[in-house]
């Protein structure tokens, strides 16, 4: 014991002079001693030293092997505080990377401290992995302490989503799809939004005005196959959107309420996204859109 306090002393005025040379002296003294309360000494050197992510790693190892509970309330507290400091630290220096790195080792370390969830969102945001963040937030909703504001970031996310869209069109519920109005040529066809149809597709007995590209056009369908007609349509109006020069499918198709489908070939020509609980179509030209031309 008393060699020991003698080894601790010894230790303790060497950092004051050679702090580098005392952590190698303080590791290879409490590999001996595990029981010795040095380890207390390396962490506060590490913290000293600027090794904050060392210094973390240590305080969690010490965690493990508390003593009492206010020994590990202690670390607990410690451990927030050296993290801050880490997190800080990489913010500063723009190491965003590392930062995501170890927002996610701290999130694995403990599931239930949703703080550090809620930086890591934070960060997303601002790197703008807007997909990355509200996984996250949408996982905080319910949390006490971070609902709040996670519904908050949600709904500035929400908002620069649709900031980022030109053309806002409102849709009708049908079921559990979709509907909007279209004008084809000065003719209005309710269409059921449907992404897995290749053309948009009208109901043969309402398209009747439509001028007939091809009229021996085989649609495959599930089940069977059917005979189409392939027409042009010079003007497009959904809202305040319009496109020229666009094909459509014509054949039977029955279906209250609806005259057809609005497939690929329009949605193709657009980014977009559907904003379910408001019933909008979002939609953004792309580049280039082949064979038609967006006005604006």
């Amino acid at each position: 014991e008393k060699n020991r306090k003698q080894i601790e002393g010894y230790l303790a005025a060497l950092l004051q002079n050679n702090p580098l040379l005392a952590l190698e002296y303080m590791q290879v003294f409490f590999d001996n001693e595990p029981e010795s309360m040095i380890w207390k000494q390396i962490i506060k050197t590490h913290i000293s030293q600027g090794n904050l992510h060392k210094a973390i790693k240590l305080i969690m190892e010490a965690k493990e092997n508390f003593v009492s509970e206010q020994e590990d309330k202690r670390l607990a507290i410690q451990l927030k505080e050296v993290a801050l400091r880490y997190i800080d630290k990489l913010m500063h220096r723009k190491e965003f990377a590392a930062l995501i790195s170890f927002l996610e080792e701290m999130i694995d370390y403990d599931e239930t401290d949703n703080f550090y969830k809620f930086r890591l969102a934070q960060l997303y945001m601002k790197l703008d992995k807007t997909e990355e963040a509200s996984a996250l937030l949408d996982m905080l909703q319910y949390d006490e302490v971070y609902a709040q504001k996670a519904k908050s970031l949600l709904s500035t996310v929400d908002k620069n989503e649709k900031e980022h869209y030109q053309y806002a069109i409102p849709l009708q519920k049908y079921g559990e799809h979709y509907t909007l109005n279209v004008s084809l040529d000065g003719n209005i066809f309710t269409l059921l939004l449907d992404t897995g149809a290749t053309y948009i597709f009208l109901d043969e007995d309402k398209a009747s005005m439509l001028e007939v590209v091809r009229d021996n056009m085989v649609l495959q369908t599930v089940g069977n196959d059917i005979q189409a007609k392939l027409c042009n349509v010079k003007r497009l109006t959904v809202g305040n959107l319009t496109l020229n020069n666009v094909n459509v499918t014509v054949a039977p198709f029955q279906r209250e309420g609806v005259d057809g489908l609005l497939g690929m070939n329009f949605f193709k020509q657009f980014s977009f996204f559907i904003d379910q609980e408001a019933s909008i179509l979002y939609l953004n030209p792309r580049p280039a859109a082949p064979r038609t031309e967006v006005e604006r």
